[in-house]
């Protein structure tokens, strides 16, 4: 039996991890990347590295609208992990200084991280596009893989 936490399955799609937002049918169930429990899609190699790497999140300033705190009905981001940069805006604790690093990221860049707050991360998060999540690299990743020393997902 697989670990981590389970949301109740999707209808028609199967096991849902909490930990990612890959989905599987009872057939496939491959492993996804960040926790050890069922994932995958079929557009997605069996194992997507974009998603333990964290390069991103310990480079890029991450800023957002503050309705998107919990702080505020309906926002979703916990209000602990940020930090107010002007009247309208906070930023992820951590990615608001120079030496950036998101407080939600747990883990050794470029080996396996994971993002703690995944399922209530901010808009700007979740709407970023993983390497390969849309069968292409990401030339954002590998800027931030590149500047940690890391080699470029192209050249895997």
């Amino acid at each position: 039996m697989a670990r981590g936490n389970f949301s109740a399955p999707i209808k028609g799609v199967g096991v849902w991890c909490a930990n990612c937002k890959w989905t599987s049918d009872q057939q496939t169930q491959r492993r996804c990347c960040i926790g050890s429990s069922f994932g995958s899609r079929d557009s997605m190699p069996e194992r997507n590295y974009c998603l333990s790497c964290g390069a991103c999140c310990a480079l890029f300033k991450v800023a957002f609208d503050q309705i998107e705190s919990d702080e505020f009905e309906g926002g979703i981001v916990p209000a602990r992990y940020t930090v107010k940069i002007d009247r309208a805006r906070c930023a992820m604790r951590g990615t608001e200084r120079n030496n950036k690093r998101c407080a939600a990221l747990e883990g050794i860049v470029g080996k396996q991280v994971r993002c703690t707050i995944y399922g209530q991360r901010p808009s700007c998060c979740h709407n970023f596009i993983a390497a390969w999540e849309q069968n292409t690299s990401n030339p954002t990743c590998n800027r931030a893989r590149v500047i940690y020393g890391l080699q470029p997902f192209d050249e895997f």
